[in-house]
């Protein structure tokens, strides 16, 4: 219990300082910020994976490298706050909980520092590269010359390219894992549903950043999509060891990874836009991870966990819908969060059974059916590894006994 509540109030803290719009315009052009500031707020960002690593791994390599890299870190940025927070609206809080968070690294440092005392092993520096890889902010790629051959269109080259790396993820992360053990693969599905996270929580700043202040880009970056809701309970999914929780988990994620690829919101773009970078990079990462969470974890799709899972996805769907209304009803603003209200599909769908209730209109037909979609893609998925990988898996294990006989 002690530990959860320790990473809530850490992912809360960062959260909040996430709304912060220089959080990443300070990585979008170097030239135009204080390149020394820039490089102590991007070694802290190590701190978002290698905190709650530690917390629940007591990871000795971790643990170090809170020491070495967000200790004098987080010291030293607390001296660039006017410039962490210039030009925003209601500065005064955001430098609250910029200290806050702040004095929360150093707290968790300290105690790293005096428990562990600088142990490490000799995987340290991969931990260290892996870590400084995954924190990257994604639209430093933004300042990429962009010719007519880097456009991604839908059903394009850039789009099957993306749409082959997206199932290739898959595989490399399960060979990958396949000789690691049953500790380690859970830590490197958390490690890696945290960098998801964390670009997530960037999103929150780069709305804040290019729709300056505006109320209706919040509810746009909010976690109410299928996929962003996905990214939000995968963690928390991977260490409840909870079968029910993980299961839920890899129905929600595996289809909407899936279903999103349909038809991309994105318009004739360059691949090094933030836009596109984020939904290729989450996506891909997103079906990646969840996808293991039947093999590696045992989140099997067994009849128990299965019928509670569907249940909870169904609940799911009813409280997006609401938060459609709402969003209609005081926003004036139609999002179609995780597709309830219509496809995502590049032409025209009848729906059948349509209610209008003042004015805003939905199918519960329509959601009934998306619904049975996210459920049999998932079994699809689960399927697939079930008869072909593992199976695989198995018959090699069993030809290795007969030798060793």
């Amino acid at each position: 219990m002690k530990k959860h509540l320790l990473f809530i109030a850490f992912l809360i803290l960062y959260a909040l300082n996430s709304f912060n719009p220089n959080m990443m315009e300070q990585f979008q052009f170097i030239k135009h910020y204080n390149i020394f500031a820039t490089i102590i707020r991007y070694l802290l960002s190590f701190s978002f994976i290698l905190i709650p690593i530690s917390i629940y791994y007591k990871d000795k390599n971790a643990s170090s490298l809170l020491s070495y890299v967000a200790l004098p870190s987080s010291i030293i940025s607390l001296f660039f706050i006017n410039e962490i927070t210039r030009h925003i609206k209601y500065k005064v809080y955001f430098i609250i909980i910029y200290v806050l968070l702040m004095l929360y690294i150093i707290g968790y440092s300290l105690y790293s520092l005096y428990k562990y005392r600088g142990k490490c092993d000799k995987g340290i520096l991969k931990v260290l590269l892996v870590t400084a890889i995954l924190v990257i902010p994604l639209n430093i790629l933004a300042c990429v010359h962009v010719n007519k051959h880097m456009i991604y269109r839908i059903f394009r080259t850039w789009y099957f390219i993306f749409l082959i790396l997206f199932f290739a993820a898959a595989f490399i992360l399960y060979y990958y894992l396949k000789r690691k053990s049953p500790s380690m693969r859970e830590k490197v599905l958390f490690y890696l549903s945290l960098s998801l996270l964390f670009h997530l929580l960037c999103r929150f700043s780069y709305v804040r950043l290019h729709s300056y202040q505006e109320i209706l880009d919040f509810w746009g970056a909010m976690p109410f999509y299928v996929c962003s809701f996905g990214i939000v309970i995968l963690p928390f999914a991977i260490i409840s060891r909870n079968k029910v929780f993980q299961t839920f988990s890899f129905l929600i994620n595996t289809p909407g990874s899936v279903i999103v690829f349909v038809n991309p919101s994105m318009g004739q773009t360059s691949i090094f836009n933030f836009d596109v970078t984020y939904f290729i990079v989450t996506h891909l990462g997103l079906f990646a991870v969840a996808s293991m969470l039947p093999i590696y974890l045992n989140a099997k799709v067994e009849f128990k966990p299965l019928v509670k899972s569907i249940v909870a996805l169904f609940i799911y769907f009813v409280v997006i819908l609401f938060i459609n209304y709402i969003c209609f009803k005081y926003l004036k603003t139609d999002y179609n969060f995780s597709y309830v209200i219509t496809p995502p599909l590049p032409v025209d769908v009848k729906i059948f059974g349509i209610i209008n209730y003042k004015g805003f209109k939905f199918s519960p037909l329509y959601i009934l059916i998306l619904w049975l979609v996210h459920v049999a893609i998932s079994y699809i998925t689960y399927l697939i590894y079930k008869y072909i990988i593992l199976t695989k898996i198995n018959n090699n294990n069993e030809l290795l006994e007969v030798r060793n006989c």
